[in-house]
C-alpha cells in the first residue's frame, strides 16, 4: 500500500477499511484497493 499501487484481493468476505470496490479479474471475484492520490506533486 505504501508504493500506491492498486492492491487486488480474491474471494469474501470484503477486505476491513474504506474504500474497497467489487471487481472480478479472469472471473475471479475479489475486492480492489485503488491508491488515493494526495496531490499531484
Amino acid at each position: 500500500l505504501e508504493a500506491r499501487l492498486p492492491v487486488w484481493v480474491a474471494g469474501e468476505p470484503r477486505p476491513q477499511g474504506p474504500g474497497w470496490v467489487p471487481l472480478s479479474l479472469a472471473g475471479v471475484p475479489g475486492w480492489v484497493l485503488h491508491p488515493v492520490q494526495s496531490s499531484l506533486f
